[in-house]
């Protein structure tokens, strides 16, 4: 349903119920303003857990009977607000509001009657308008009637529910988790968990290829599907409140959020399975030293040991005086010879003479 003829709709009935209050004066508009509201309270307060009994009588004794495509959820949620809410507030119409209106007989009021009439008239009407709002969105059919909360200006369903939420109990700072849900949070905050703007799911097996209805929690202006919140129940499941239900237009099973865990840090997050984990990079080692390089700036070869020969001869240094005798060790060290020449004799091997040079 367009915003616009909501709007014009909570207008209209204002100021008919403002004019019928004047008429009629303050008191008995005020009779008619309280029986709805109790009657009101009642049904929120109370429809999801008679749903839930309902929905399985109707499952068990009328299942085997009726197409699939039947959510005995929602019919079961619509049935149970209707027996609740609109049950009680007829009765108390029709027995007690007419010793509020005096019979039905006409009487004077003053003007300041008619000024209070006009007044709580027109919060009737308001409270009149919330309530049908909110009995349309709980209708398991007529999709396209329902009213787009995100839509409206004067969205007085949403007022209703506001109203209702101060006997619901289960409060968290201030904020009625029976009606609003569990308060969205920031991905800085580390306990908060990961689920996604509730949505009215047009597709199969639990994927939208479009978003046709959702609650904007975050109040961005667009559908968060990263939503991080604050589990105050302690369930891993956000939960979802009734102005959320009553925006979106689903009671049941079509009212769709991810809840999943949130991703863990880079520096936290494990390898694959079929992927080892990395070795330890080797270790580098410094290089062996290099030997200097030749003078023309090629690199010299490392020295290789000089073969033996055994043909080599080898040399000996032998001292002779001037008669050709040769100087012991001893004359040496006594120092009475006079060294003339030193000879170097080649010793060969065995077997052969001794040679001489000067």
């Amino acid at each position: 349903m367009p915003g616009f003829i909501v709007d014009l709709a909570v207008l209209g009935a204002v100021l008919y119920a403002g004019w019928l209050g004047s008429d009629r004066g303050i008191f008995e508009m005020a009779a008619f303003g309280l029986q709805l509201l109790a009657a009101v309270i009642l049904g929120v307060l109370l429809m999801e857990p008679l749903a839930v009994l309902i929905g399985s009588g109707i499952e068990s004794g009328l299942g085997p009977f009726l197409p699939e495509w039947i959510s005995f959820e929602a019919w079961a949620v619509f049935l149970s607000f209707a027996l609740l809410c609109w049950v009680p507030f007829l009765v108390l119409l029709v027995n007690v509001h007419p010793r509020f209106a005096g019979g039905g007989e006409m009487k004077s009021i003053s003007t300041a009657e008619k000024i209070g009439g006009a007044l709580v008239g027109g919060i009737d009407g308001i409270l009149v308008v919330g309530v049908a709002l909110l009995t349309l969105s709980l209708l398991p059919f007529l999709d396209g009637l329902k009213v787009n909360g995100n839509n409206v200006h004067f969205d007085v369903g949403r007022t209703v529910l506001h109203a209702a939420s101060g006997f619901a109990g289960e409060w968290h700072e201030g904020r009625s988790l029976a009606m609003l849900g569990e308060p969205a949070s920031r991905e800085s905050v580390p306990e908060a968990r990961l689920s996604s703007e509730p949505r009215c799911d047009s597709g199969e097996g639990g994927e939208s290829s479009e978003v046709v209805r959702f609650y904007d929690v975050d109040e961005n202006g667009s559908f968060t599907k990263d939503l991080y919140y604050i589990d105050v129940d302690g369930s891993s499941s956000r939960r979802i409140g009734m102005i959320e239900k009553y925006v979106v237009g689903r009671w049941d099973g079509n009212m769709v959020i991810m809840d999943r865990d949130r991703p863990q840090p880079v520096s936290q997050q494990a390898p694959p399975a079929n992927q080892q984990s990395e070795a330890a990079p080797p270790v580098r080692q410094a290089p062996p030293p290099q030997q200097p390089a030749a003078a023309q700036g090629k690199p010299s070869a490392a020295p290789q040991p000089k073969p033996t020969d055994d043909s080599e001869e080898e040399e000996v240094v032998v001292l002779v005086d001037e008669d050709g005798n040769v100087i012991s060790e001893e004359e040496m060290a006594e120092g009475d010879v006079e060294i003339v020449e030193e000879v170097v004799e080649e010793v060969p091997e065995e077997g052969g003479d001794a040679k001489k040079k000067p």
